[in-house]
């Protein structure tokens, strides 16, 4: 089986689109392509006209080639709260402990803070 192009699956997405009364396209991890990534967000982008019955959402890092080709898109700043984090991670330190070995607590706390903070949000 081949890859389509950018046009073929565009066309495919519209065609699929037409069937149905709304369409929602979902893309999470936008930053994280890393093979034609403009043509990927410009073909996105293209798909969402005003006149379209397909609207989008983005989940991304925000990446300045991102942040430039969908300006006029939105924005939502989402990011955990550090103590949701800390949850987290204490929760999965506590159950995986045994495997850990881990017997100084102070190693755990070092641990737990270094992810927390190096989550930055996400």
């Amino acid at each position: 089986m081949r890859d389509g192009t950018e046009e073929e699956l565009s066309g495919l997405i519209l065609k699929l689109a037409l069937r149905f009364k709304s369409t929602m396209i979902i893309v999470d991890g936008l930053d994280e392509i890393s093979k034609n990534r403009t043509d990927v967000t410009q073909l996105l982008r293209e798909l969402n006209k005003p006149s379209s019955k397909i609207k989008s959402l983005f989940a991304s890092r925000l990446e300045v080639d991102i942040k430039c080709h969908l300006a006029d898109y939105v924005q939502v700043s989402i990011a955990a709260m550090s103590s949701d984090l800390h949850l987290y991670v204490a929760s999965e330190i506590e159950r995986r402990k045994h495997k850990l070995r881990i017997k100084d607590p102070g190693l755990i706390e070092h641990i737990m803070k270094k992810l927390v903070d190096g989550a930055d949000g996400m």
